[in-house]
């Protein structure tokens, strides 16, 4: 998966992405699931990317 460089001025990020574009504050424990498994998908993206650069 690709993850997009921030070209923003004034961002002070290099990665930018979305964990949840409508977030349900009334179904939390569905959207907390959602966050976790984006993260963890991030997460992995990530580490695979630096696993291949090196």
């Amino acid at each position: 998966m690709e993850w997009p460089v921030s070209r923003t001025d004034g961002v002070r990020s290099i990665i930018e992405f979305t964990l949840e574009e409508h977030p349900d504050f009334d179904h939390t424990q569905e959207l907390t699931k959602q966050i976790d498994e984006r993260v963890i998908r991030f997460i992995e993206d990530i580490e695979q990317l630096l696993a291949t650069s090196t």
